[in-house]
């Protein structure tokens, strides 16, 4: 596998000076590609492009982002949630094996 989906085209990407080393650190590292690999889904062993490398760091982003978004969802789910107030309403209510004959 070698990407997630196919590619629907190709976008430029203003980069730093630091930004171009790490791609290249990350080119050249087997250890870090088979990292993002693991990470990503992604098969980035052996040796890779440029294009895939950025697309696999592009996926743990994306993958990051999506973790904050859920866990600030889970967490205003949690903020709204009264643990004793469900707990008096279980106690009011008749089990429904209450009405069996």
């Amino acid at each position: 596998m070698r990407t997630l989906d196919p590619v629907a085209g190709r976008k430029s990407l203003p980069m730093s000076a630091r930004d171009i080393a790490d791609v290249e650190a990350l080119r050249a590292s087997e250890e870090q590609r088979a990292a993002l690999g693991h990470l990503t889904g992604l098969d980035v062993a052996g040796e890779v492009s440029e294009s895939l490398v950025l697309r696999t760091v592009f996926e743990l982003g994306l993958q990051a982002f999506h973790a904050s978004l859920e866990e600030a969802g889970y967490a205003a789910i949690a903020e709204g949630y009264d643990s004793a107030a469900e707990k008096r309403a279980a106690r009011r209510r008749r089990p429904e094996w209450a009405d069996e004959s």
